[in-house]
């Protein structure tokens, strides 16, 4: 295949033929300009095409995704809120890739986004990969936890939990929290005080799983002499 072939499979194409062109994709068409049609396609108003554009911009341009700034930053940032499941989840691994430009994209548009922003904005921060910035990240998401919604305040509460020694299922980067100032145990004391709160309520989801927070970092508290 030639790379004008190529092109106008990714400009014209069904979501078929541009995925059997992207099998065993030769490493010369590994470009910027390639990199820059897919980055296009981010923005088709049809989910499959936007998914494909982003699965391989993750999977065989991850060296130029790493180094995006400015509105390229903001198209990856907008899939947050995406219609597709498939696409949302794709793009915190995409956000992660890009590091610092998107955690800095992301803490802005916290301050001053809507609940439905702070939500997705919380997602992203607790599920992605920015493992030096922990102290933008915990800051979010303390904020979060202490909002006067309770579904904002769950949300909050389960990303900070899932990053601990505690829940994590693997070694973390939040472990040791780098560049934070804010401590591990500072994080349960203030996780504890909410899931308090919400195991108080008629909400099933939030209390089963404040209770089960609250056991934990009970049970931490009394094996490490925490007061």
């Amino acid at each position: 295949m030639k790379s004008e072939e190529l092109k106008t499979i990714l400009n014209r194409g069904n979501t078929e033929e541009k995925y059997d062109a992207f099998k065993d994709l030769d490493s010369k068409f590994i470009t910027i300009e390639i990199f820059s049609i897919l980055c296009g396609l981010l923005k088709d108003e049809d989910s499959e095409v936007r998914f494909f554009a982003l699965y391989h911009i993750i999977d065989k341009f991850e060296s130029f995704l790493s180094k995006i700034e400015g509105n390229l930053v903001n198209d990856f940032y907008n899939l947050l809120f995406d219609e597709s499941a498939l696409v949302l989840d794709r793009s915190i691994w995409a956000l992660s890739i890009i590091g610092d430009n998107a955690i800095d994209k992301l803490y802005q548009e916290y301050q001053a986004g809507s609940l439905y922003v702070k939500k997705q904005i919380s997602y992203a921060v607790g599920r992605g990969n920015f493992s030096e910035r922990s102290q933008e990240r915990i800051e979010i998401l303390l904020s979060g936890i202490n909002s006067s919604d309770n579904d904002l305040s769950y949300i909050s509460m389960c990303e900070l939990m899932y990053n601990t020694p505690l829940v994590a299922t693997q070694s973390n980067p939040w472990d040791s929290i780098y560049n934070s100032k804010t401590t591990i145990n500072e994080i349960y004391t203030n996780v504890l005080q909410i899931a308090r709160k919400l195991s108080k309520t008629s909400n099933i989801k939030y209390h089963e799983s404040s209770n089960y927070y609250i056991k934990l970092i009970e049970n931490y508290i009394k094996d490490s002499d925490l007061t």
